[in-house]
């Protein structure tokens, strides 16, 4: 299994096999009619070696100029390397790799150890006509880590990973775009007084923080922090015209601002080496959890938008489930038909309508005791 298909589109770590809990398989064998011999049977599992159709295109005299410039050791053109490279986590994507069809490789996939080192590179491929595809954590859902032209992938998350500085006084961190979630919020956490990024989409666990700006990113705690264009405060890209670096001031009324053009760009205008961004206090024993339970998606809409507009503040996390989504949430969670289940469906909460709203609230003690007990009086 080793530099197989099923290493580059497994999502998560490949080293580890996840375990689906017997519910949710209940729950998939009801709804596609499947058997028991139908969960044991694989199906395309991806256990071949890779090997790529497709050669390298580039000339050799270009290796040589990009090894000289990262060092041999940081310029692959292997198979799996370019394989890797070749596709993000779109389920065309998946699909394809299981076929083990990489049409599109990148020629070379270079590892940059630093902005000198992007700067040159981007130099070289402007003047030879090179495309050039900025990867990072590998989690992209939008095709934008795929190479339609060949060229090169740029993967930073291999050395332009590390937190640069923190500053106290304005609350900001200056970050490396190729560090990943997990790391970054851990150093964070246990910087000085204790600080977090505020910024968790689904795929934290696999993408690097100059994917989250370049895809113009969400998180589950975006309604109270903001998104990415709320979130980061400067930036610094490379561009064929050289290096582009904003300032980190609290607020300009300059006619354009370079951050949010940039901002959701994928990579199409230059690439993202560094970014401030705002960083908030630590204090997760603060944290208030509330759920509730609507009859229906339309009083579960009203309740919330009542709690936005009411001007007393925002919680973090402000989520409602479809009827669907909650009743295969409580069949998970072994809810269903049980004593409290039928209580609720004799208050009138029915199976196929009725939803969930999860709700946290982050922050001050008295800030999230306050805004929970106002959320709680717009959502009987």
């Amino acid at each position: 299994m080793e530099k197989s298909y099923r290493n580059v589109f497994k999502w998560g770590d490949p080293n580890h096999e996840e375990t689906i809990d017997l519910a949710t398989l209940k729950i998939m064998k009801n709804i596609f009619g499947l058997t028991e011999e139908d969960l044991k049977r694989k199906y395309l599992p991806g256990y071949d070696k890779v090997r790529l159709k497709k050669e390298s295109q580039l000339k050799p005299d270009i290796v040589k100029k990009l090894k000289a410039i990262v060092g041999e050791e940081n310029v692959a053109t292997d198979d799996f390397s370019r394989a890797y490279h070749s596709f993000g986590k779109y389920y065309t994507d998946l699909v394809k790799l299981r076929m083990g069809k990489v049409e599109t490789p990148p020629d070379a996939v270079v590892y940059p150890r630093n902005d000198k080192d992007v700067e040159k590179i981007i130099e070289i491929c402007h003047k030879e006509k090179i495309a050039v595809t900025p990867f990072g954590g590998h989690s992209s859902v939008t095709r934008s880590v795929e190479t339609p032209d060949g060229g090169i992938s740029l993967d930073l998350s291999k050395h332009m990973n590390k937190v640069i500085s923190v500053n106290e006084v304005n609350s900001s961190v200056t970050v490396q775009a190729g560090m990943y979630g997990p790391p970054f919020e851990e150093y964070l956490n246990n910087y000085g007084i204790g600080y977090s990024c505020g910024h968790f989409p689904q795929s934290f666990e696999y993408s690097t923080v100059g994917g989250w700006a370049a895809a113009r990113g969400a998180g589950q705690n975006s309604t109270g922090y903001g998104k990415m264009e709320s979130m980061v405060l400067s930036m610094k890209f490379v561009t064929p015209r050289g290096i582009i670096e904003t300032k980190d001031f609290p607020a300009s009324a300059q006619g354009w601002d370079l951050d949010q053009i940039f901002m959701g760009s994928e990579g199409t205008l230059g690439i993202i080496t560094e970014l401030t961004m705002k960083i908030r206090k630590f204090q997760p024993e603060n944290t208030s959890f509330v759920s509730f339970i609507f009859k229906n998606f339309e009083s579960a809409v009203t309740a919330m938008r009542e709690s936005m507009q009411s001007q007393f503040g925002l919680p973090h996390m402000f989520r409602i489930s479809d009827p669907e989504e909650t009743d295969i949430a409580f069949k998970i969670k072994g809810f269903e038909n049980s004593f409290a289940d039928k209580f609720l469906q004799a208050l009138g909460h029915k199976p196929g309508k009725r939803c969930l709203m999860l709700v946290t609230v982050e922050g001050d003690k008295d800030y999230t005791n306050f805004v929970t007990c106002k959320i709680k009086k717009n959502c009987p």
